[in-house]
């Protein structure tokens, strides 16, 4: 067997400190340049969501009057109550009434908990009121028709109680109106809903 001096293990050790060196070197540039490429396409990604979203936007904002006399005329055609449904008045059941006027009573009644808003407006009262002239019948036609009756003329001071007359034939659970909103209340409801809030 060969004696190794300490110079010649030294230089052996060297040798392959510099191939160790070498190999970590592309290791970590390979690495490196993965990294790169990988925030690079997300970046690009990115950057082509925003332009893709503004030219959308531009686009939209293009629609011409000829577009919107079109979705004029389809909505027409498709005549679309005024809670933006395609229910005809023949066409509704108590169950349907019951939601309409349930979630237009929310913009007045106080409650732990709200699910859904149709605002009270005089144009859907009135529909509803013309709608049980025509509807099938209905098993609570006269409830309804006090409701919207006394609603019609201005009168909310029981909305609280109508509201929770509908709730109950819903078997409502959760929700229980106990009192009404003042009107600055009712404005802050609204402007929640519309926000998304």
């Amino acid at each position: 067997m060969k004696n190794i001096n300490q110079n010649e293990i030294a230089v052996l050790i060297n040798k392959k400190g510099e191939h160790m060196m070498r190999w970590l070197f592309w290791i970590l540039g390979g690495i490196a340049v993965g990294f790169i490429l990988v925030f690079g396409i997300l970046f690009y990604n990115d950057f082509n969501t925003v332009v893709e979203s503004r030219n959308n936007a531009d686009l939209t904002n293009e629609i011409s009057k000829e577009d919107d006399d079109e979705l004029t005329e389809t909505k027409e055609s498709i005549k679309l109550n005024p809670f933006n449904h395609n229910i005809q008045a023949e066409d509704l059941n108590d169950d349907i009434v019951q939601g309409y006027i349930h979630k237009m009573s929310h913009q007045k009644v106080r409650a732990e908990e709200k699910r859904g808003l149709y605002l009270n407006t005089p144009e859907r009262v009135e529909w509803l009121l013309q709608a049980l002239d025509v509807a099938a019948e209905l098993e609570h036609e006269d409830l309804y028709r006090d409701i919207l009756t006394r609603w019609k003329n201005g009168d909310f001071s029981k909305a609280d109680k109508d509201h929770n007359a509908i709730w109950e034939l819903q078997d409502g659970e959760v929700g229980k109106a106990h009192g009404l909103l003042t009107p600055e209340e009712e404005e802050i409801f609204i402007k929640s809903r519309r926000d998304g809030s």
